[in-house]
Order: structure tokens, then C-alpha cells, then sequence
């Protein structure tokens, strides 16, 4: 399935999903591993969150990791950046705890407690299923598989961060799954990582916003994000580029 395809299928769900017996609990979690410091605007989004959850947990999960705490933590160590390993502690801390996992780069618009009826919901952009804001109950056995799927590797494949733990495995795994609501862009992703931040985009079926710091990504792609903010904000500038970049002919 194409992503254009993908993308088509997602629709926003009912108000009232198909009644079960468990909710979604109110525990909000978020992960920070690595050499780096929480950055100071990371703590004043959480206050957020904060603000506008107010009878919920809030847990920041932090090293040190304890990799024997963890079906998955045969696999830490082959972890390529402190982004992977996180891909894999939230897959995990949903199944043994539930709530709703949120990147630290992401801002709270709305109260997530409309979404507590859903068994699991993950929001959808550019035809993937994005990990930045997952929801669900504990035990959740869309959980299960992406850990089963993990799990059929010693060590993690040296590919990239998005197919081994990220996006593309979620979407190849959950992706056609009854059992799961997948939200539309509008809910998490406003606005795409290349794309100039516009908060006219924030709608009323905002529950968050992504804003996309990239950490795990390689400089090249962070670079690429800024040449795409500033090329569809000023487009002549782009055009200069393109027509510096255009071999000279010689002349006759």
C-alpha cells in the first residue's frame, strides 16, 4: 500500500468507539536517555501536559535503565542512538503499564482524556504510523507483536532507525490491525518535519503537536528540515539555489 493510499484509510473515529471492558489509564509517559541534558523547553512542554492533565501520572523514564526490567532489554545494546532505544522502552512501558507515551519535542493543545475509550490509537503522517504520541491499554496485543517482531532478532538489524524500531516496522506490524484506531495527520502532526510551522493548522481535533527536533536523525536530515522550512517560506530563494546549482554551457 502506497502512502497516499495509506493516508486514505485514515479516518477521524467515532466519538463513542465499540464499548470493552478496559480504558486506557491516565498515565502519561515520556523517555530522555543519553549523554545530553533534558533541553530546558522540554521541561517547560511537560509543564503543559502538566496543566492540562491534571488527575493523571506523569513519568519521565530516565537512565538508568535496568535492561534485565525488560523483555526487550536483550536488545539495548545494539541500539545505533539513545532514539532507539527509546523506540523500544515505549513499546514496552505501554505493554506492562498503558497510558500514553508522548516525545519530549511535543506540545499539549488538548486534554487526551476523549481518547481513553480506545484500546490503542497512534496518529498517522505521510502514510506511516508515527511513535511520537501512542496511546493504549496495558498488555495490548498490537503490543505484543511489534515485541514478538523485535524479539525475532539477537541483536538489532543494521538498518536504519525508522525500519528496525521506528515508524516503518509500526506501520508494517499494526498497520492493518481491526483492533487499533489510527488518528488522522491533524491530531499529532500539524505540520510535516520539512514544512515551515504553522499554527494556523492547529484545528480542534488537535490533541498535540510534534515539533520534530529530529534527535535521532543524522545532521544531513536535520539540515534538510531547515532548507525546507526556509524554502517554503521565501520559495525565490529556493529558485536561486536550484539555478546556481544548474551547470554553465560553454560558449561556441
Amino acid at each position: 500500500m502506497s502512502g497516499a493510499e495509506f493516508d486514505a484509510t485514515v479516518q477521524t473515529p467515532q466519538a463513542d468507539p465499540q464499548p470493552h471492558s478496559q480504558r486506557i489509564p491516565k498515565q502519561l509517559h515520556r523517555i530522555w536517555v543519553g549523554p545530553n541534558p533534558l533541553p530546558n523547553a522540554a521541561v517547560v512542554l511537560w509543564e503543559g501536559f502538566r496543566a492540562l492533565h491534571p488527575d493523571w501520572e506523569l513519568t519521565t523514564w530516565t537512565e538508568p535503565i535496568d535492561p534485565a526490567a525488560y523483555e526487550l532489554g536483550r536488545l539495548f545494546r545494539s541500539c545505533q542512538h539513545p532514539a532507539q532505544l527509546a523506540d523500544l522502552l515505549r513499546i514496552e512501558l505501554l505493554w506492562q503499564h498503558g497510558g500514553v507515551y508522548v516525545d519530549v519535542d511535543c506540545e499539549a493543545i488538548r486534554p487526551f482524556d476523549p481518547l481513553l475509550e480506545h484500546l490503542l490509537f497512534i496518529g498517522a503522517n505521510q502514510g506511516e504510523l508515527q511513535n511520537a504520541v501512542i496511546g493504549s491499554i496495558p498488555g495490548h496485543p498490537g503490543l505484543r507483536d511489534v515485541m514478538d517482531t523485535l524479539l525475532e532478532h539477537k541483536v538489532l538489524p543494521p538498518i536504519s532507525v525508522n525500519e528496525a524500531t521506528g515508524p516503518i516496522l509500526l506501520t508494517r506490524v499494526l498497520g492493518a490491525r481491526p483492533d487499533i484506531t489510527i488518528l488522522p495527520k491533524e491530531s499529532f502532526f500539524p505540520w510535516t518535519w520539512s514544512e515551515v510551522p504553522d499554527r494556523s493548522l492547529i484545528t480542534d481535533r488537535t490533541y498535540v503537536v510534534q515539533h520534530w527536533t529530529l534527535s535521532w536523525s543524522k545532521p544531513s536530515t536535520r539540515r534538510r528540515r531547515i532548507y525546507g522550512w526556509v524554502f517554503t517560506k521565501w520559495p525565490i530563494i529556493g529558485r536561486l539555489r536550484a539555478s546556481l546549482r544548474r551547470p554553465v554551457l560553454a560558449k561556441r
